[in-house]
């Protein structure tokens, strides 16, 4: 999932969860839930803080930060066969007005 609001909108996603209970992924201990949908997703939550800090076993999410009172992931890694990609979130703004011109295909 690539949309930042993803963990706001795990019901619209995943409308039946289930806790499975406690495994490690990654080296991490992790709360389990199954989730049903076009295909089984499993996702994995923090058992200290409670954020979701796995999707699937490929999926990191961390270094969680507020953002206008919202707890939100500033670095996201995708695991890979041979390696992994990490990106990283500087800031986060909301609500703020984007330059029409910005999306312009006239340059």
């Amino acid at each position: 999932m690539t949309d930042p609001q993803f963990p706001l909108k795990m019901r619209h996603y995943f409308p039946h969860m289930e806790v499975v209970g406690l495994d490690v992924w990654g080296g991490d201990m992790v709360f389990v839930v199954e989730t049903d949908g076009e295909e089984l997703h499993r996702l994995g939550f923090d058992p200290d803080t409670g954020l979701l800090s796995r999707l699937g076993f490929h999926r990191e999410l961390r270094d969680y930060e507020k953002v206008d009172g919202v707890l939100m992931p500033h670095c996201v890694v995708y695991g890979r066969k041979g390696g992994s990609s990490t990106f990283v979130v500087d800031s986060v703004v909301h609500n703020t007005a984007i330059d029409r011109n910005l999306f312009s295909l006239a340059k």
